[in-house]
């Protein structure tokens, strides 16, 4: 029982940073008057390694053998939907400041690279996000049955 217990305080801090990190980037995105690729980067590879620690956890949640819902108070659910409810800000963000015309336009390839991959680290994010909460509340799903929920198969 401690395993779960320790894993079930892994999954809740998880879920609090992941929060804190996505408001913490779509704040620091808002507040800068232009974006340098070494932001977008940073950014970028932080969203990149949150989704793949939230990967590890679908699995350890899933090597658990568990049935019963992980997170009955929902606080979990909660903040892993806080956490993609900041994550489509930043996308939409940065969508207003990479318009064709835009003064905050990206201006060469570069930045043009750093705003796409940003772009897909949020995307990936959000989606394992999604699969995260969707295990959460049901443990016991197979890969076949977790993959049917948002992959055509």
């Amino acid at each position: 029982m401690q395993a779960s217990s320790d894993f079930q305080m892994n999954l809740n801090h998880f879920s609090v940073e992941i929060a804190t990190e996505s408001l913490r980037n779509l704040n620091l995105l808002q507040s800068s008057e232009s974006t340098p690729p070494s932001l977008l980067n940073r950014m970028t590879a932080q969203m990149q390694a949150d989704a793949v620690f939230a990967g590890k956890l679908i699995l350890a949640i899933q090597n658990l053998a568990v049935s019963e819902e992980l997170d009955t108070n929902h606080q979990l659910i909660d903040k892993l939907n806080e956490a993609q409810h900041y994550i489509n800000q930043f996308c939409d963000e940065l969508g207003l400041r990479y318009k064709p015309g835009n003064e905050h336009s990206a201006s060469d390839n570069n930045d043009d690279h750093s705003y796409s991959d940003a772009v897909s680290a949020a995307d990936n994010l959000h989606s394992i996000i999604e699969i995260l909460c969707s295990v959460i509340k049901t443990p016991s799903q197979s890969a076949e049955g977790i993959a049917s929920k948002f992959f055509v198969v």
